[in-house]
């Protein structure tokens, strides 16, 4: 299927400015960046807060004191099993801590409203799932739900508390469904899930399969990212097989067939390889949308440095920034460092000043190092098109959590 190339545009009113970097956490002898999926950051921007992770616990800190350079939190340790990721819902008070141990996954579900009434931190909920993570993604509208990819390929949608307390499955997909990432439908009526042979497919919350688009590459080649955009919008990142590294990344969007006219059959367009960058191993990729800038940004694992593509007069394109206005992961003595983690913090109320002119307040990119180390990163525009999309953070409400504690959940079962 032949794929369009998409255009390129050097961007001179959008750029990323620097902030001073910070350390949370040593990796003395562990590499987060040997794990082929982890992500180690989440950010909950309505009420302020940030996790961020280590190799056996995670640190709940406020964005304003991290942005200020101020890392000290409140440490969250984990009872056993290596961290790999961190993720807030979409009401944003539940988060999903996920181990491996054993090639198992166990995931741990926390109320923030209980951090820092109880010394224990305990979570409130868990499952444990016979593969390791591959990917996790909370629904887009109900608080409680959300779906998990695993090694095995196999895709399973749980529910968080409800009528029953704990977690429960409520549909799947079995092993051997090759299904290697997924994403929700903006209003989460469906998800996507790309698959190790190149296919997006659409799904509804019992995961029966409502439509097919075949992979835009010769050969088929495994989706190792994909996001939904808007309803007939996909953007996915192909990888090399497991046992091909030479083969570099590739992003695709896709524009489904619709009734609309000019629309009827699918559209592909190529990207390439926006990311440039080297290793061996298949690494993570991660998407960030900006829904009101039309903007989206793309990170590997793989690569220092974070690419943008953006949308101008209904057309997406591949934004070339200047060489000082690129967020890139600096050198940390003589090391590199990769990202293991990124959010996109919303929380700033206080505007930039840029030369004699004020802008409004910004978006501030987070990446986490493969070092431990924070990379806050402001995202400055001064085109009038882009207004600010921040807003200043509420606090944590009151009152008790929505999950009953797993003590009481394993004196109930007894």
């Amino acid at each position: 299927m032949a794929a369009a190339d998409a255009p390129e545009r050097e961007v001179k009113d959008a750029w990323f400015k620097q902030q001073a970097s910070a350390q949370v956490f040593e990796f003395a002898d562990y590499n987060p960046v040997d794990s082929s999926r982890v992500n180690l950051l989440a950010i909950s921007n309505k009420y302020g807060i940030v996790a961020i992770g280590g190799q056996s616990e995670f640190r709940i800190c406020r964005s304003s004191k991290l942005l200020s350079g101020t890392t000290t939190g409140q440490s969250v340790p984990l009872a056993s099993g290596r961290l790999c990721h961190l993720s807030f819902s979409c009401d944003e008070l539940l988060l999903a801590a996920c181990c491996i141990e054993n090639g198992k996954l166990q995931i741990f579900i926390y109320d923030i409203r209980v951090f820092g009434k109880s010394k224990s931190n305990s979570s409130h909920a868990s499952v444990s799932l016979e593969s390791e993570l591959v990917d996790l993604k909370w629904h887009p509208a109900e608080g409680g739900k959300f779906g998990v990819v695993l090694s095995d390929g196999s895709v399973s949608l749980h529910e968080v508390g409800g009528t029953e307390p704990g977690v429960r499955c409520i549909s799947s997909l079995a092993a051997g469904s090759g299904i290697s990432c997924i994403c929700w439908s903006p209003k989460g009526k469906q998800f996507v899930a790309g698959k190790s042979n190149g296919d997006l497919q659409q799904y509804n919350v019992s995961c029966e399969l409502k439509k097919e688009h075949k992979c835009p590459v010769d050969g088929g080649r495994p989706v190792c990212d994909v996001v939904w955009i808007s309803t007939y919008e996909f953007f996915a990142v192909y990888c090399g097989a497991e046992d091909d590294d030479g083969s570099p990344p590739a992003v695709y969007s896709l524009r489904a067939a619709n009734k609309k006219p000019g629309e009827e059959t699918p559209a592909w367009t190529n990207f390439e390889n926006i990311y440039f960058g080297f290793g061996s191993g298949i690494p993570h990729f991660s998407f960030v949308h900006i829904e009101e800038w039309s903007v989206l940004l793309c990170v590997s694992s793989r690569s220092y440095e974070v690419s943008v593509l953006g949308k101008t007069n209904g057309q997406w394109e591949r934004w070339t920034l200047d060489d000082t206005g690129r967020a890139e992961l600096p050198l940390d003595g003589d090391n590199e460092q990769f990202p293991i983690g990124i959010a996109l913090d919303r929380t700033a109320t206080e505007g930039t000043q840029v030369g004699e002119k004020m802008l409004p307040p910004s978006p501030v990119l987070m990446v986490f190092s493969s070092l431990g180390n924070l990379c806050p990163f402001s995202l400055l525009t001064t085109r009038a098109d882009l207004a600010s999309i921040n807003k200043a953070s509420e606090e944590r409400p009151s009152g008790g959590p929505q999950l009953q504690p797993q003590s009481q959940q394993q004196q109930q079962q007894q």
